[in-house]
């Protein structure tokens, strides 16, 4: 057999790998060595990111020895065989981390291992192309240095200071800060959509209402009727409210916490259930922001608004223990906050905030129930 020949059996035994990789990744029913599992995060965490430098440099090695230009088969060889390794070693990480360090940190060191299994198996068969005896144009040459580049950025961005966490907790604020973007975007769309409104509240009867999607060549609404502005109105008020609230909870809550490492089982599921509200709640207040567009549906408000209420509860449920009406170390024994942020008063006005927030909203919500079934007002309790 040909050095060239080894070198393309060696690609397709990585290129298999790497498939076998990512099914275990994606089937919930494997599992990490049970031997294994109380290795301390510490040494998981270092781990995983060690066998990401190691494919990064078999990667960079294999693709400097595999130049279309003057191939070396012979040198290929090693650093196949290193990745074939490093490549089944990967997903074993991640189950590691899955047992006892958090779904959040678990679902990050997924998709980063996901990534990185689907940026080598892409280069690998552009490889495996260029080695064939039907090889390859100056097109696939250039592809194969793109796909390389791809490898070395997932790795990069994964090593680098906003990459791969260093436990749940910096995962689940992870989340939440990205989660906060999405709702201040959402919440300037509804800005705009009511600026927009008022601009033409007194226009030319049938003036069209931009709602953007003109832009994909599709017909504007037509401008909203007095009616229509109000309940965008309503709605603007809903969304100022609630992301006001999902950033004081990250600003006065969630980022003062800094963990007593291992963060405890139970620690991480409050963590985790605090992740999983915060996503819903921006799911939720996207389809019920993509309401306010005329000719309004007064059905469609209804639903979606239950639903962003029923989402906002969750979320309340999944707050309480972060700002209890005892002290935070009675209730998250693995999780402490700053000496200033100790303070009962602290506590006290947050907790007087976060109640008089919830309230209002809620509030909000109840009058345009009641004014999307054409009551004035709700009934004074």
């Amino acid at each position: 057999m040909s050095e060239k020949q080894k070198a393309i059996d060696a690609l397709t035994l990585v290129l298999e790998s790497s498939k076998a990789a990512l099914a275990f990744l994606a089937d919930p029913t494997q599992s990490a060595d049970p031997s294994l599992d109380a290795s301390p995060l510490s040494v998981i965490h270092k781990d995983f990111l060690s066998l990401l430098s190691l494919i990064y440099a078999s990667t960079t090695k294999l693709s400097l020895v595999l130049k279309p230009s003057s191939p070396s088969y012979t040198a290929a060889l090693g650093p196949l065989r290193e990745l074939s390794e490093r490549v089944a070693s990967l997903p074993h990480c991640v189950r590691l981390l899955q047992t006892d360090h958090g779904k959040s940190l678990a679902a990050e060191a997924y998709t980063i291992a996901r990534d990185v299994l689907v940026a080598l198996q892409s280069l690998v068969q552009a490889l495996i192309v260029i080695g064939s005896e039907n090889s390859a144009s100056s097109g696939d040459v250039g592809e194969y240095l793109v796909k390389t580049g791809t490898v070395h950025d997932i790795i990069e961005d994964a090593r680098g200071s906003s990459g791969f966490s260093g436990n749940n907790l910096v995962a689940v604020r992870k989340i939440w800060k990205h989660n906060q973007d999405s709702l201040q975007d959402s919440l300037e769309e509804v800005r705009e959509a009511m600026e927009k409104a008022e601009d033409l509240e007194g226009g030319s009867e049938g003036e069209e209402f931009d709602d953007g999607w003109g832009e994909l060549g599709m017909p504007s609404s037509v401008k909203p009727s007095a009616a229509e502005l109000e309940t965008i109105k309503k709605i603007y008020t809903i969304a100022r409210l609630s992301t006001l609230l999902h950033q004081r909870i990250w600003k006065d809550a969630l980022s003062t916490l800094t963990p007593s490492l291992p963060l405890s089982k139970e620690t991480n599921t409050i963590l985790d259930n605090l992740a999983d509200a915060s996503s819903d709640l921006v799911s939720s207040s996207d389809n019920f922001i993509s309401t306010i567009y005329p000719p309004q549906v007064v059905e469609d408000i209804s639903i979606e608004l239950q639903g962003f209420r029923r989402q906002l509860t969750v979320l309340q449920s999944k707050i309480e223990p972060l700002i209890p009406e005892r002290s935070i170390e009675e209730q998250l024994s693995n999780l402490q906050l700053s000496n200033t942020a100790k303070s009962s008063d602290h506590y006290t006005k947050l907790r007087k905030w976060y109640i008089a927030c919830i309230n209002q909203i809620n509030k909000n919500i109840q009058e345009l129930e009641y004014e999307l079934k054409g009551q004035e007002q709700p009934p004074l309790v």
